[in-house]
């Protein structure tokens, strides 16, 4: 085989490993977010337990993306934007008439902040 018959072989061995990474370093920022996303938001129907991972995956939502993106807001915002997320989940009946309260449970599991959250969105000009 020539080198340009090599070239789209390692092409796509490539753009795999970039993806790989991306996922494990997605993951690896995603455990900080874990006792949020274990955390039981109440019993669907059939009495199973349902976490907020299990809520928001059913709902389409990627977890660890909403996770962080609650994380990202104020705690007020994150708190209305969960609450609203949970309130259109039919699966648990507790969440019909309590998503409020369970929302503003959860919201105390997300991670703490080391900084001020408005630093992350700072944009320096010269670097």
């Amino acid at each position: 085989m020539s080198r340009d018959e090599d070239m789209p072989k390692l092409r796509a061995f490539q753009n795999w490993r970039v993806r790989m990474v991306g996922i494990a370093l997605h993951h690896r920022q995603g455990k900080n977010f874990e006792p949020f996303l274990h955390a039981c938001v109440g019993e669907d129907r059939k009495g199973n337990d349902v976490t907020v991972l299990s809520a928001l995956a059913r709902l389409g939502f990627d977890p660890w993306q909403e996770a962080s993106d609650l994380w990202g807001l104020s705690g007020e915002a994150a708190l209305t934007r969960l609450s609203s997320t949970l309130s259109g989940f039919r699966d648990v009946p507790a969440l019909l008439n309590d998503h409020a309260s369970i929302a503003r449970d959860l919201t105390k599991l997300l991670p703490e902040h080391s900084a001020p959250r408005d630093l992350r969105f700072i944009r320096f000009e010269n670097c």
